[in-house]
């Protein structure tokens, strides 16, 4: 096998004591140095030999994994396949990348891992992701593949005809939207926008004319992540001109289409250009991220903002920041809205994650293959998507039927307050929605409010994405997306400097190879039978 790189942290400096640092901190938990268990059974025949097996699965930021038989999972895989689990988690992110690096590089890559789905690009051209052959198929993983088809699995691979990168399903309902505070616009005597001039009037009455009465002006319409590196798509500025989010199948001229090198996209710079300038948005938004908008929303100090419905708005959670900002401001009231009713809101799901055995586990122990596979297919079964996403029955939900009813005060103190482990256990597996094994899932914490909020959500027309995300082989997509930020970054910041868009894009799009990326995109998005033109390049004459 090739000399594996790092991924991400080009360079980064190791040493044995900076290992043993991050395998020992955090969110780690395991099972523990026990002597090996008896041979154990699955489905009352077959004797496994016991094994020790890593996992690393992303969590939330107060994910923390118990040790002994607080978490409950780890101590049923273990009984049930006669294995050692040794599970690690952190947030997506910086950390999360440097401790993978750090296990890759020391030689300990983690038998089982998920990481984030464009990641896998450089992974799997490092060597780190190993082959699952015949593992993977519907006769082995028979739960798995109802949730996922060979089809959609065959396509999903980075080189065709492996297997590689294992498909991790997402719910297909919208879970996003704009949010603004209703109880702003309703003290300045405004109604929810309905096109761009509207909306520019409600960021410029939120920023100028005191919302919320405290005769100070400390209030702004608008703000988004931008991490110090980007121009986030999520800006209103690019669906009013007819580009949404990411790269999509324009539904009129059935042509793909990027939010990120569309030559309308000097157009959106220009028009966001005007809000940034008239101080309509919060001015730290290009070096926060979205923990950091978020807190400053819950602060009450932004009146409309995107994100997740569950994390942001509803009643149910309650460490949702829209129970923060109640915390503050009693009489707040934040609704969903779609400023341009005429356009969708969010485009199709695709998979944010995908899951991997590594190289390592399959050059020096292929025989766990075989039992990581099974454990997979498990976490995907009803057996196993209930107690990842809900607990055990008659502890921490009820079952009649096919309804399942949670029970919310257990599973805040026996998962919650134990380190919200859950979280990491069902990253692999679609969030809210039990559809798929025929149940139907009841909170009784779900507010009247909230359920109007997920049905304004659903309402909302979706947009086709295109599909697949595979560069072609050699591929630097760290540079391409680097320099893809940077030309709107600089035309956004630098206009004296970079007055018409369209030689930022020309240079983009031959230099660093953008229509041989788009048109292999669009292929692999015509091979699922969507409908889309060849790629054309927008500046083509």
């Amino acid at each position: 096998m090739k000399k594996m790189k790092t991924f991400l942290l080009a360079g980064l400096a190791l040493s044995m004591t900076a290992i043993t640092a991050c395998q020992t901190s955090g969110n780690n938990g395991s099972s523990g140095e026990s002597s090996p268990k008896p041979e154990a059974s699955v489905g009352g025949t077959e004797q496994l030999e016991h094994m020790k097996l890593s996992f690393f699965f992303p969590g939330n930021p107060d994910t923390v994994m118990p040790r002994g038989d607080d978490d409950f999972v780890r101590a049923y895989l273990e009984n049930k396949f006669n294995v050692s689990i040794s599970f690690d988690t952190l947030p997506l992110g910086d950390e999360f990348n440097t401790r993978l690096n750090l296990k890759i590089s020391s030689g300990e890559a983690p038998d089982l891992m998920v990481v984030t789905g464009t990641s896998t690009v450089q992974l799997f051209a490092d060597g780190v992701m190993g082959e699952m052959g015949k593992a993977m198929s519907p006769e082995k993983m028979p739960n798995y593949f109802k949730w996922v088809t060979p089809k959609v699995l065959a396509d999903y691979q980075i080189k065709k005809g492996t297997t590689a990168r294992g498909y991790v399903p997402v719910n297909p309902k919208a879970t996003t939207s704009y949010f603004i505070r209703k109880d702003w616009l309703d003290a300045l005597g405004l109604k929810y926008p309905t096109n761009y001039e509207e909306l520019t009037e409600v960021v410029r009455a939120f920023t100028e004319n005191d919302p919320d009465g405290n005769k100070k002006k400390d209030t702004y319409g608008f703000s988004v992540a931008g991490n110090g590196t980007t121009v986030s798509p999520l800006f209103p500025q690019y669906n009013n001109r007819g580009l949404f989010q990411g790269m999509f199948v324009d539904p009129k001229t059935k042509n793909f289409r990027t939010a990120y090198t569309d030559p309308v996209v000097g157009d959106v710079l220009d028009d966001l250009r005007v809000w940034l300038n008239k101080g309509y948005v919060d001015p730290d938004w290009f070096l926060s991220n979205n923990a950091a908008v978020a807190q400053k929303f819950a602060q009450g100090k932004i009146g409309m903002i995107w994100g997740d419905a569950a994390q942001l708005a509803l009643d149910s959670n309650p460490n949702s920041y829209f129970n923060q900002l109640k915390q503050l401001y009693p009489k707040a009231d934040l609704q969903p809205f779609n400023p341009f009713p005429q356009n969708p809101v969010n485009l199709k799901i695709e998979p944010g994650y995908s899951w991997s055995i590594s190289q390592r586990t399959v050059e020096k122990s292929p025989e766990k293959i075989d039992r990581i596979t099974r454990i997979v297919d498990w976490l995907f079964s009803e057996e196993g998507y209930l107690m990842t996403h809900y607990g055990i029955e008659n502890k921490h939900y009820t079952r009649s039927g096919n309804k399942i009813t949670l029970i919310p005060k257990a599973y805040e103190e026996d998962v919650i307050n134990k380190g919200n482990f859950l979280v990491a256990w069902h990253a692999m597996t679609p969030e809210r929605y039990a559809e798929p094994l025929g149940l139907e899932v009841i909170d009784p914490t779900m507010s009247d409010r909230d359920r109007e909020i997920m049905q304004t959500i659903n309402n909302y027309g979706i947009l086709q994405t295109a599909t697949g995300y595979i560069p072609p082989e050699g591929f630097d997509f760290g540079s391409f997306a680097k320099k893809r930020a940077e030309i709107q970054v600089q035309y956004l910041f630098e206009k004296d400097k970079y007055p018409n868009w369209t030689p930022l894009l020309e240079e983009f799009l031959t230099k660093y190879g953008a229509n041989d990326l788009y048109n292999a995109y669009v292929e692999q998005t015509q091979a699922t039978g969507v409908e889309v033109n060849d790629w054309v390049s927008p500046l083509a004459k």
